[in-house]
């Protein structure tokens, strides 16, 4: 009798395990899991030209051919034993066909390499709705991905821009190794050429304006700054009495002079948050647009290597920032109290 280990049931395509019951087609010899056998074998229609099935023959029976015989890739299962792809997988950058990393390491590559100059089109990103999925476990990086296969225009070919700005000139200014570059690329693009405009980013209003501080964005993280330093003044107030006179923040927010400024001003702060969380993704894209634009001006007669060197340079995010602004807020604060000593 055969050994049926690592080969799949003709009918639904799962992987045979050790205790399964295997029924045989008689006529070709598909194995089949018991439970899907319904009479009739899944390759009948190919019975009158001789075909015996082979335990040799392509492993993976969830691929079909569409018209021009170019294979469509079922991307929730691995190319190449056929089973859900969960965990540990990687995706081939030029068809996109998904694969158990083990899967792919005993395979040696995409089993669909033949086909890739088939299968490249326009709309390798259909399914992104216009924010394209990046792939990071894929096996080039996403670096090579954008410089390479950058992202197209569906209906020109053309490589989608931001406002001008080339995706490497975005790679290279948001950061090639930042773990966010992947979404900020995609949602520039997107905002970029769609009429959506926001995002909801629920730390960058949640932190704010130290988030702002580590994008780079001195001038709009400086103005929320600023603005939280305003609205938190009686809060401030409170808590400085409370400190004097040991009474509970709590008493002074009931009985200090201004209580209803108080508790306005606290709405106002949290609408701003939320403002932020929504839009401070549409103000860094358009932030990154002109840094790149002066840049690019700067260094226009410049080699190519120097010019994305000034971009990381300018460009990438630093914690450094972030303990600027914290040491401005705690400078004014501490200035603050010091003239409430007077």
């Amino acid at each position: 009798m055969l050994d049926y280990k690592n080969k799949h049931c003709g009918q639904c395509g799962d992987v045979f395990k050790e205790n399964d019951d295997i029924a045989v087609c008689p006529d070709c010899g598909t194995p089949l899991h018991r439970s899907c056998w319904t009479g009739h074998c899944p390759n009948e229609e190919r019975h009158g030209n001789g075909y015996v099935w082979s335990e040799n023959e392509n492993k993976n029976t969830n691929t079909d051919t569409n018209n021009s015989g170019t294979p469509v890739i079922d991307k929730n299962r691995c190319g190449i034993c056929g089973e859900m792809l969960s965990g540990n997988a990687v995706f081939c950058p030029d068809c996109k066909t998904g694969m158990h990393l083990k899967c792919y390491m005993e395979n040696g590559g995409c089993p669909n390499a033949e086909n890739h100059d088939k299968m490249r089109t326009n709309d390798d990103d259909e399914d992104f709705n216009g924010e394209p999925r990046i792939f990071i476990d894929t096996f080039e990086s996403f670096a090579e991905k954008i410089t390479n296969h950058p992202i197209t225009n569906k209906e020109t070919g053309e490589p989608l821009t931001c406002h001008g700005v080339t995706q490497t000139e975005l790679l290279h200014f948001l950061g090639k190794y930042n773990l966010s570059t992947p979404r900020y690329i995609g949602l520039f693009l997107r905002m970029a050429n769609s009429k959506k405009k926001t995002a909801f980013n629920l730390w960058a209003g949640l932190l704010m304006p130290y988030y702002q501080f580590y994008q780079k964005m001195i001038g709009p993280a400086t103005i929320l700054l600023i603005a939280t330093f305003i609205l938190e003044i009686p809060q401030f107030l409170a808590t400085f009495e409370s400190l004097a006179t040991g009474k509970p923040v709590e008493y002074f927010a009931v009985n200090s002079k201004f209580p209803v400024l108080m508790e306005v001003l606290a709405f106002v702060s949290l609408v701003l948050q939320i403002i932020t969380a929504f839009f401070s993704d549409f103000i860094y894209m358009h932030w990154t647009v002109n840094k790149i634009k002066n840049i690019r001006e700067i260094y226009r007669n410049a080699p190519e290597a120097e010019y994305y060197e000034a971009l990381a340079k300018k460009g990438n995010p630093k914690w450094f920032y972030v303990f600027i602004g914290l040491g401005i807020s705690l400078a004014v604060y501490y200035l603050f109290s010091a003239f409430l000593f007077l």
